[in-house]
């Protein structure tokens, strides 16, 4: 059994074009929600707990990113939200 990097690149050779487009937008969509998420775990008073929660919020980031982001662009370069496009 692999990583799911390495299935997500498995999986994207055979993707079409049209789908990775559709999961990056959602991954935007869920990113920008996970960073308000973020925000109001800032108002939290009990700091072990923020600390809990900004942990397993960072983690998901980081991991759609590794996971799934990074191998789409690498397949698809012109998804990547950093990449100028003129």
């Amino acid at each position: 059994m692999g990583t799911a990097h390495q299935l997500v690149k498995r999986l994207s050779k055979k993707m079409e074009k049209q789908i990775a487009k559709n999961i990056m937008l959602n991954l935007e969509k869920l990113n920008e929600r996970l960073n308000e998420t973020a925000s109001a775990i800032k108002n939290i008073s009990d700091d072990k707990e923020k600390k809990i929660y900004r942990r397993a919020i960072g983690d998901l980031m980081s991991r759609s990113f590794t996971e799934i982001i990074l191998p789409l662009i690498q397949e698809f370069p012109y998804l990547d939200p950093d990449k100028d496009s003129s």
